[in-house]
């Protein structure tokens, strides 16, 4: 078993906020508990001055597309990885890129996340600014390079993952689509993992999704959503009303049929906390 895994990578901060200070030391605090409780204070602080000292626990190497390879390698999976891991590559990455078959860092720039902690979830601010670097002109000498095209001949599954916080990613799965995938005679397994659409326009949803429908000429798409994305591409292209998709089996389930219909996908998945669905030519 093979894949190709890309195209993001992101150097992940993880912090904890500082609610009182007990000791001099890097873990003498008490930290702010939860994100109400930092939404409080923020509140109360309306036209005052607010600062709080931030506590660097850990850096970690992040991306939806280096989870994703991280997963297939602890599976037994072979991977070849690209992504924007930086040049030179980020040394948070290194442990990572020697479980890799082979890990290529494309462009000069990776991204960044200030990961704040609490007991009862995490705000994720993402730092983009160098992410535009990767574009169409970028991809195509990915492709003419060569490497990319040789592992998907002999991958059984290919992963686009993070399109949402890459401005040119629409762009660049054409470029793959024309250049890499229509040439392939196998028709491996190509998973698009979109990442939280939401801030992105109803337009640019819908030109994705023909580069998606244009990728599935050569490849069996797979499109895997959470419940909230899947209510974003689904209000985008026609299918999901302003209401949004219910967290129930039967409606995740047509949610998940008229989706697939919609993007010519082989197969839609949407996931919630609590169950997914499945969709594909001949039932859901």
């Amino acid at each position: 078993m093979r894949a190709v895994v890309g195209f993001d990578g992101f150097v992940d901060e993880m912090c904890r906020i500082v609610a009182r200070r007990t000791g001099p030391g890097p873990a003498d605090f008490d930290p702010v508990q939860s994100i109400a409780d930092l939404g409080r204070m923020v509140s109360d602080a309306t036209g005052r001055s607010f600062g709080r000292e931030l506590v660097i626990e850990r850096t970690d190497p992040g991306g939806n597309a280096p989870n994703l390879a991280s997963g297939l390698l602890a599976l037994g999976v072979k991977v070849d990885f690209f992504g924007t891991l930086g040049s030179p590559r980020h040394p948070v990455y290194d442990e990572f890129a020697a479980r890799c078959a082979s890990c290529t860092s494309l462009g000069t720039q990776h991204g960044r996340t200030i990961a704040l902690e609490f007991a009862d979830g995490k705000l994720m601010l993402n730092i983009t600014a160098g992410l535009a670097e990767l574009d169409a002109a970028l991809m195509r000498r990915v492709v003419d390079d060569g490497a990319y095209a040789h592992a998907c001949r002999q991958a059984g599954l290919i992963a686009w993952a993070n399109w949402s916080r890459y401005p040119h990613m629409t762009a660049c799965w054409r470029v793959l689509a024309d250049g890499v995938i229509a040439r392939l005679t196998h028709r491996p397994w190509l998973l698009a993992d979109l990442a939280d659409p939401a801030g992105r326009t109803e337009a640019d949803v819908r030109d994705m999704a023909a580069a998606l429908a244009q990728a599935q000429r050569g490849a069996r798409l797979v499109l895997a959503m959470n419940l909230n994305e899947a209510t974003v591409v689904g209000q985008a292209l026609g299918p999901v009303g302003r209401s949004g998709i219910g967290d129930d089996g039967a409606a995740m389930a047509a949610a998940a049929a008229s989706l697939r219909a919609a993007v010519g996908a082989e197969h839609v998945v949407i996931h919630s906390r609590r169950r997914a669905a499945a969709a594909w030519s001949d039932g859901s």
